[in-house]
């Protein structure tokens, strides 16, 4: 059998066995996804009751910096963890990595 040829079994294998690996994809996104979600409503919610935030998006809308938008929220998140982390919380934090 030449190297490059995959069997009927082989194919059907590799078909069950990607199930599970999927199902861990799409959970992992769902998670983030989540979490986007949430950081998207606190950003909305708290730009209605702090100023320095409201006008912060201001700012980006006028000036057409939405390319910066995932940067300040990879600090925002990168803030949380640092301050989470010396909390009661830590244990829980680093059972995700």
């Amino acid at each position: 059998m030449e190297q490059g040829l995959e069997t009927a079994p082989d194919v059907a294998g590799a078909a069950q066995n990607a199930g599970p690996i999927a199902l861990d994809k799409v959970v992992g996104l769902l998670i983030v996804a989540a979490i986007c979600a949430l950081l998207v409503y606190t950003l909305i919610y708290m730009r209605k009751r702090f100023p320095i935030v409201r006008e912060f998006m201001v700012f980006l809308k006028e000036r057409k910096l939405w390319w910066m938008a995932p940067i300040v929220i990879v600090f925002f998140l990168l803030t949380i963890l640092i301050v989470a982390s010396t909390s009661p919380l830590a244990p829980f934090i680093y059972a995700l990595f």
